[in-house]
């Protein structure tokens, strides 16, 4: 079974329960932060070059992000009493993210090229923001009754 069918499997199997499936979104957010800095980090000059900003800018960015993702994973393995408000302090932060990049698409601080990768990025980011708070509610729900 590949990654990609044993994540989805577990995303969408009955079985799974609503902390089990925000353990494994907190992890694949945290893994694709890590990988996303480790990559921004490692091409700084490159991504500097295609968003027409300083290659400061990239790894302040970046390095932001691994720290981030570090934060991401220590929630992931927090005690379930915990979790869910946690995880909903992650997506807010995603969410911020997510409207701290529509504002610099809207403005003149980066290329188009730029524009369209952030873009996607933000999409990315927006959709582990909503399944985490959406998982978030569900673990709440069953835990406590609300």
């Amino acid at each position: 079974m590949t990654a990609t069918a044993s994540v989805s499997s577990e995303l969408t199997s009955q079985s799974a329960t609503p902390e089990r499936r925000l353990r494994l979104i907190l992890k694949l957010n945290a893994a694709s932060s890590a990988i996303s800095a480790i990559v921004g980090i490692g091409a700084a000059s490159y991504f500097a070059d295609l968003l027409e900003v300083h290659v400061g800018v990239v790894v302040g960015v970046s390095i932001g992000l691994l720290i981030f993702a570090g934060r991401v994973a220590a929630v992931a393995s927090r005690a379930q009493r915990r979790l869910a408000q946690q995880s909903r302090l992650i997506a807010v932060g995603d969410i911020v993210w997510v409207v701290g990049t529509v504002v610099v698409i809207f403005t003149d601080l980066v290329s188009n090229s730029g524009k369209v990768l952030l873009g996607l990025v933000a999409v990315g980011v927006l959709d582990f923001a909503l399944a985490q708070l959406w998982f978030a509610r569900r673990l709440a729900a069953a835990t406590f009754g609300r």
